[in-house]
């Protein structure tokens, strides 16, 4: 479910005609109701619209009255740290690693095994780069799909957690793929939206702080906490993202260049004998 769909039911909750209809029974209704659908599909499965269900069933209803009414009119979109660049940078390390990888091993069967008969025949000794690069192919080649596949597993967990599809868990290889300071980050921003539910998880200092704001202020004041943790939350996820790409970028290109080396050294060599 999307932030917005999310925001119709509890606008729709506080329009309820019977006070003691509950926010899953206004839920379940809207869910039957083909029109809840301009506000988002229900088949999104996101951590924080979860987490505001379930914590709202455990609120009183005068609690729940003042909750819906905040996030029903609270600008937020669970979509601001949207992916666009993330797809871009993940379609980009797919198609660069699948043309580097299909064309060195189409040269490592087909291209290379012609060049050492021909050499054979001519007794002439192979270039040093293309022995180099046939020899160690398979340790480069791995080296290369390893850390790789190391940037695609980053950018789906930082994508996951910009999207509030999950949260960072204290797993060894969330805690490998994504740095702290993104961890931190979408931790902070989840902890100001779920404020006003009075999360146990909530961060001290934010609870202090917000806590000073009275009913009608706090609307605000957490609109502008959570376009500032949204921001903080892009900038970390694409700092670290684009430090990924460059080192993807220098071992391709260092690639490529010994891929090139390897495969015309031969060709020049024959040149020179002809």
């Amino acid at each position: 479910m999307s932030w917005t769909r999310f925001q119709y039911v509890c606008r729709r909750y506080s329009l309820r005609e019977n006070p003691q209809t509950t926010l899953e029974q206004v839920r379940q209704e809207l869910d039957q109701d083909p029109v809840t659908d301009f506000y988002g599909s229900s088949g999104q499965n996101r951590y924080l619209i979860n987490m505001l269900y379930q914590q709202a069933n455990q609120l009183a209803i005068d609690k729940v009255d003042s909750m819906a009414k905040l996030y029903g009119n609270l600008k937020f979109n669970d979509e601001l740290v949207a992916t666009q660049k993330m797809n871009i940078m993940i379609a980009y390390l797919g198609l660069v690693s699948f043309v580097f990888f299909f064309v060195s091993v189409i040269y490592q069967i087909y291209v290379f095994p012609n060049f050492f008969e021909l050499f054979e025949s001519l007794d002439i000794a192979m270039p040093y780069e293309t022995l180099f690069f046939v020899q160690n192919w398979l340790v480069i080649s791995s080296g290369i799909f390893l850390f790789i596949a190391f940037v695609f597993l980053s950018c789906l967990r930082i994508r996951a957690l910009n999207e509030f599809r999950q949260t960072a868990s204290q797993h060894w290889l969330d805690k490998l793929c994504i740095p702290k300071s993104i961890r931190s980050a979408q931790s902070e921003l989840l902890d100001v939206l779920l404020y006003p539910l009075q999360s146990k998880s909530s961060n001290p200092l934010i609870r202090q702080h917000l806590g000073r704001y009275s009913t009608d202020a706090l609307q605000a004041e957490i609109e502008v906490l959570v376009q500032r943790k949204s921001s903080q939350l892009i900038r970390s996820s694409e700092a670290y993202l684009n430090k990924l790409i460059l080192v993807v970028v220098i071992l391709i290109v260092g690639s490529i260049y010994l891929f090139l080396s390897s495969a015309y050294a031969p060709i020049f060599i024959l040149g020179e004998t002809a």
